[in-house]
């Protein structure tokens, strides 16, 4: 085998090992520490805040329906997540439909929804209640985007 042959052979095994070092970094990550609540009236509830910014060089379309909160074991734990820091109400009763035309325009709204350009931040608030003696989260996984370690 010549050398030139060698030198190919080490690029294309090199070019076919593992993803790019953009595509491998998380596409979402903590921006700094969220901030965890437990309250000893209630130990078997926490809410973990904090904001996530897309690390991706892509826009990211995250929908709360799709969050789910992992124990070690892969189970899921039922949760609530809302990419939102405060509470609202709907504008609208149930059976009607936005008037804006926009059909996310309610559920990015009520933090439902959520469309986070590459570089910026959007906030997120999970909660659980985990009774005694089951396993508590420990990563809430967004789907598409990738998962985050819990605090």
């Amino acid at each position: 085998m010549t050398l030139r042959a060698a030198a190919l052979l080490v690029v294309l095994a090199l070019a076919g090992c593992g993803d790019s070092p953009s595509s491998s970094a998380p596409a979402l990550r903590w921006e700094g520490k969220p901030i965890v609540v437990r309250q000893p009236e209630l130990p078997d509830d926490t809410i973990v805040s904090g904001t996530l910014r897309n690390a991706s060089g892509s826009t990211l379309k995250l929908d709360a329906a799709d969050v789910r909160l992992v124990t070690p074991d892969g189970a899921a734990v039922e949760s609530t997540a809302r990419f939102a820091t405060g509470v609202t109400h709907q504008l609208y009763p149930p059976r009607e439909a936005p008037r804006e035309g926009e059909p996310d325009f309610l559920r990015a709204r009520l933090g439902e929804v959520a469309t986070v350009e590459p570089g910026k931040t959007v906030p997120l608030v999970v909660s659980w209640r985990v009774p005694p003696g089951k396993p508590a989260p420990v990563k809430v996984d967004l789907g598409t985007p990738g998962s985050l370690a819990l605090p």
